[in-house]
């Protein structure tokens, strides 16, 4: 069993995925992990996001910023860089990831490279 997923999001809005590049839709980077008590997001701006899942279930207070949470931060920061190493994922801009998928949104590809 897992103790921490890797999530991401690298598009504005599914439906755009084929057309974000050409549309100059801002995109909406973000990688994180999710563990059973916390969730952390980097965005590809370089802000953070920290949210107690178990107290705060709605994500509604961000505790990136609060020094009593500094050492979840630095620790969570570390397997997130771990995940993604992992998966062979070096979390460019989210246009990069267009050539991921075919015409139908099937997965062709992945940080391994193409998918037999």
């Amino acid at each position: 069993m897992r103790d921490a997923v890797l999530l991401s999001n690298f598009t504005a809005h599914w439906d755009y995925f084929k057309t974000c590049s050409d549309a100059g839709v801002a995109w909406a980077e973000w990688c994180g992990v999710k563990t059973q008590q916390y969730t952390y997001v980097r965005w590809l701006s370089g802000e953070i996001e920290l949210y107690d899942d178990q107290d705060d279930p709605d994500q509604l207070t961000n505790l990136s910023e609060a020094t009593h949470y500094a050492p979840v931060v630095k620790a969570l920061e570390a397997r997130l860089v771990a995940l993604l190493a992992e998966a062979h994922d070096e979390f460019p801009p989210g246009n990069a990831y267009v050539k991921w998928v075919d015409n139908e949104r099937n997965i062709i590809r992945t940080g391994l490279g193409l998918i037999q």
